[in-house]
C-alpha cells in the first residue's frame, strides 16, 4: 500500500538541526492554518534540505464522483 503526500515546504539541513522543535511546530502551525491537517508531518532529507510533507488520506476517486454512475445518454455522446 502506498502512501499519498503532499509537498508544504522546505528548510535548509542546517536550520532542521539546529532548531528542530521550533522549525517542526512552524510548519506543524501552518498545517493546520492553511490546509487544516491534524496528522503527522513527513519529513525527507535530500542534497542538505528537508523537505516536508503532509500524509494525505486515500480519496477513492470513482466513488467521490456522482456523474461517473449514470450512464449517457444518446445525446450526451453527441456532444463528445
Amino acid at each position: 500500500m502506498s502512501i499519498r503526500v503532499k509537498k508544504i515546504g522546505t528548510e535548509k539541513a542546517t536550520l532542521f538541526n539546529k532548531h528542530f522543535d521550533k522549525v517542526y511546530d512552524y510548519w506543524k502551525q501552518k498545517a493546520i492554518d492553511e490546509y487544516n491537517y491534524h496528522g503527522e508531518l513527513k519529513l525527507i532529507k535530500e542534497h542538505n534540505k528537508v523537505i516536508i510533507y503532509m500524509i494525505v488520506d486515500d480519496v477513492n476517486q470513482f466513488t467521490e464522483r456522482p456523474d461517473w454512475d449514470e450512464p449517457l445518454d444518446d445525446d450526451d455522446y453527441n456532444e463528445l
